[in-house]
């Protein structure tokens, strides 16, 4: 009997050292990934020398914007290759938050039923004052690439940067 205990409490210690020993390293990583989406950032403000009033992480995503010059500034860590885009706020027209959806369809007697939607992309969509430029999307949650996140939280941070930038583009680029 003591033989069984004393082997479940080794199985048990080793378990909760290998559990312990992954977390740590799953934390090491990602405090490493920040910092370098930090040190990038940083890098890219003082090459542009841009003022930035405010900035937002979206785990893989940044965003900020530079008031005085106008510029707003959006990366892309989703990929192997970053994603840089800093985007003149006088050339854009409006911006609106775009989701995309996948609808899941079942099969009941013979018709299709709808079963549910899936959210696949949150996005800024940024549109150009020149219609024969295209639209630029901004995104911030990709399924493919994120995995699942609280859609609320984020759809809630892409609804303020929306209203954020609009009102600068009101008040500023655009006063009435």
């Amino acid at each position: 009997m003591a033989y069984i205990l004393f082997t479940a409490c080794i199985i048990l210690g080793l378990t909760f050292l290998f559990i312990f020993f992954f977390s740590q390293l799953h934390k090491n990583g990602r405090r490493k990934r920040l910092t370098e989406q930090q040190s990038k950032f940083e890098r890219l403000v003082t090459a542009h020398n841009l003022t930035v009033s405010e900035k937002e992480l979206f785990d893989k995503y940044v965003i900020a914007i530079d008031v005085e010059k106008g510029l707003l500034v959006h990366i892309d860590f989703s990929d192997t290759i970053d994603s840089t885009k800093l985007i003149d706020l006088h050339k854009i027209k409006t911006v609106k938050v775009n989701t995309e959806e996948n609808s899941i369809y079942e099969e009941k007697k013979g018709k299709s039923y709808l079963v549910e939607k899936q959210l696949t992309k949150m996005q800024l969509e940024l549109t150009p004052k020149d219609t024969n430029q295209p639209k630029q999307l901004l995104p911030f949650y990709q399924l493919y690439k994120d995995g699942q996140h609280n859609f609320s939280g984020i759809k809630k941070r892409i609804e303020y940067w929306q209203e954020n930038i609009n009102n600068y583009l009101n008040q500023v680029v655009n006063p009435i």
